[in-house]
């Protein structure tokens, strides 16, 4: 899911950023996203020949790729979850270190925005996450989305 995600926003980056659409920031992105998603594919590929020239340049690199992402998510899986308290924390230092640069009432409405646009898929994707699930995060988020699509 990580991956994933980071692919579709790094193949989708006016879902985040209000930038314009530039062919060659989109090619540059789109052999970020190849590469994330060859690396998560679990079995050995050939590439083939009609493949695009960035393709065949990184293909000898995706296994030390794919050993760097291994190891990472092994670092992850030996992490104690954050606490509440810790993670209030972290949200804190960032909000001050971001307090004057954005308006905060477009950065809500942007959110909603988003959320109102991918709130099916965000619901199924906590529906189906156990840790998500465990902890009803998909019933928080749909109670939260109808209380501020009321206001």
């Amino acid at each position: 899911l990580p991956l994933g995600l980071w692919a579709f926003l790094l193949n989708n980056p006016t879902l985040i950023y209000d930038i314009p659409n530039c062919s060659y920031v989109k090619a540059c992105l789109q052999t970020l996203v190849q590469v994330l998603h060859d690396i998560c594919q679990l079995r050995e590929e050939e590439i083939p020949e009609d493949s695009s020239p960035s393709r065949k340049l990184y293909s000898h690199l995706l296994r030390a790729y794919s050993a760097k992402l291994d190891k990472y998510y092994s670092l992850v899986q030996r992490m104690k979850p954050p606490t509440k308290k810790s993670i209030i924390l972290e949200n804190r230092k960032v909000e001050e270190k971001f307090k004057h640069t954005f308006d905060l009432a477009s950065t809500r409405y942007q959110l909603f925005h988003m959320l109102a646009k991918y709130r099916i898929e965000i619901f199924e994707a906590l529906q189906s996450d156990q840790d998500c699930s465990d902890h009803t995060f998909a019933n928080q988020f749909w109670t939260i989305f109808h209380t501020l699509s009321d206001v």
